[in-house]
């Protein structure tokens, strides 16, 4: 469950939300979870995104009614996120 506080907050900003996809679905809590499930699970809750950064190669940008940045954003072993890669993106994102 979304913590309420959270929730409030993510209905009443003014900024852009951003979801940053998992790079692997092999692990943990995630396992088998695809883009549309993520974000159908996110709006259950009530909860949405403006803009989906998603891994090279992981998703495609028609699978769901959200915009879908894909860029390369893993780190070298590929499970995880680069911080510097996500970084970068997340800055354009402001910069749009």
């Amino acid at each position: 469950a979304v913590v309420p506080a959270v929730r409030a907050a993510l209905l009443h900003t003014r900024a852009q939300r951003v979801f940053i996809a998992n790079v692997a679905n092999d692990r943990a809590e995630a396992r088998g979870f695809d883009l549309p499930e993520h974000i159908a699970t996110l709006a259950q809750h009530g909860v949405t995104a403006d803009v989906v950064v998603a891994h090279l190669g992981t998703y495609r940008a028609d699978e769901v009614d959200v915009e879908v940045r894909v860029d390369d954003v893993a780190d070298a072993d590929g499970w995880g996120h680069d911080a510097a890669k996500l970084g970068s993106v997340l800055d354009s994102l402001v910069k749009k």
